[in-house]
Parts: structure tokens; sequence; C-alpha cells
């Protein structure tokens, strides 16, 4: 570590950085008979290293969706409510849209054929069914008993 520092009448400046952090320590003093700025720069400097976190590895996105999942994803309605469905490391994720900030989402595994079982989160411990049309594509969902479609449904709309 180590930069040289300066010196004009009743000021003392120094600027040092550790090469492998690039963590820099400026110390700019107003004494004529200051601590070394060096010491002080170089001690701020190893408190700030000690004292910061490490940064986390930066998210990458997965690759793939396994198959079965890509017609579950995105927005879905319940009671009024809407829910986002999305995919993290493999497993099926559903959110309520407009939770606080923070809020963990549920998370799914599966549980049978078009089956899955909440394992944290909201309705934990309850199943999701998918519900299939005569083509076999996704005509609804059912989480803890309750129906959940593409498009928002006045009550008793659906029955």
């Amino acid at each position: 570590m180590g930069r040289p520092h300066g010196r004009v009448a009743g000021s003392v400046t120094g600027v040092f950085t550790e090469r492998e952090s690039a963590t820099t320590g400026v110390v700019l003093m107003n004494n004529t008979a200051p601590v070394s700025p060096s010491v002080a720069a170089i001690g701020m400097g190893t408190r700030a290293i000690e004292l910061e976190p490490v940064a986390p590895d930066a998210w990458v996105p997965g690759t793939s969706v396994p198959e079965q999942l890509l017609p579950l994803l995105g927005h879905w309605f319940s009671e009024g409510s809407g829910f986002v469905l999305s995919v993290r490391e493999g497993a099926l994720e559903a959110q309520a849209v407009g939770a606080p900030k923070g809020t963990p989402p549920s998370v799914f595994e599966p549980a049978g054929e078009d089956s899955y079982r909440t394992v944290s989160g909201r309705e934990r411990g309850e199943r999701l069914h998918v519900h299939r049309d005569a083509s076999g594509g996704v005509s609804h969902l059912t989480w803890a008993t309750y129906r959940f479609t593409r498009e928002p449904l006045a009550f008793g709309q659906w029955l």
C-alpha cells in the first residue's frame, strides 16, 4: 500500500491504495504536527477492508426451465388477486403481486403428475393441481382448493 503524500504549510495530504482490493484511503489534515498520513490512511483502509462485507457472486439466470413447467409460468388470478409463477433453480415458485418486498415466494416440489406440494412460503403443505382441457393444454390451476385462471374472473363467474 502506498502513494506519496504532500505538505503545504498547515496541511498534510496522503492517498494510499491497497492494489488487491482497490481500497483507497485519502487523508487531508489541517495540522502542523500530524500523525503520519501513511499511518492514518493505511489504518483506515485496513479497517474498511475488515468491515466491508464480501460482495456476493453476481446472480446469473438459469439456462433452462423444465419443459413441464413452461405452460405454468406467468400471471394467474384467484379471487381478484394476482400471482406470478416463475422458476428459480429448477423449482416452481409463486409470488402474490404487490407482496411486500422481502416476502418469500411459495416454493413447490413435484407430487405426482400435474400435482405439486407447497414446501415453503404461503400455503405451505397445500397442493397445486394443474387442470387440462380436452386438447391437453392447461385450463386452470387449483392451489389449496382455490381456482387460478389466466384472466381475472368475478366471484362465481367460473361455476
